[in-house]
């Protein structure tokens, strides 16, 4: 249900320097559409031959902003590429994690301020034994959700 919103209210003059930036803005659209295309094909190949299931590309797709209506059409489609390069970042992320998670499943001995799902499955830094079990194990990849 949409709020009642003074269409009015809501519009935007972009700055120069706004208007500036959007060149290279939506020239990394071109990085991000090869990344996807590369890290699309790695998943579909040498995580099948790790026996590792690929992660599902609609587990990462979001897009609902179209149905917005105090949105302008420009605002859309801005929307939409900031949508598909999040998105692309996060199935990338996760492919890396993933890989990461067979060929290396270690801890990091520093802290990060951010860490992906897939880490609480990584060995500590100093449990030999426990990386020893988890070397290359795809068990875990079955029961992840």
């Amino acid at each position: 249900m949409e709020n009642n919103v003074n269409l009015n209210k809501l519009s935007f003059t972009p700055t120069l320097r706004e208007l500036l930036s959007i060149p290279f803005i939506w020239w990394m659209f071109i990085p991000v559409i090869i990344l996807d295309f590369f890290m699309t094909i790695y998943s579909y190949t040498a995580l099948k031959l790790y026996r590792i299931p690929s992660p599902k590309r609609s587990d990462f797709i979001l897009y609902d902003r179209e149905q917005l209506s105090y949105l302008k059409y420009i605002q859309k489609l801005h929307c939409l590429y900031c949508s598909y390069v999040n998105w692309v970042l996060q199935y990338s992320v996760d492919i890396a994690w993933r890989t990461e998670k067979y060929w290396c499943p270690i801890k990091h001995a520093k802290r990060k301020k951010w860490w992906h799902s897939w880490e609480k499955l990584f060995a500590e830094y100093w449990d030999y034994e426990w990386y020893k079990e988890t070397f290359c194990r795809v068990s875990e990849f079955k029961n992840k959700k």
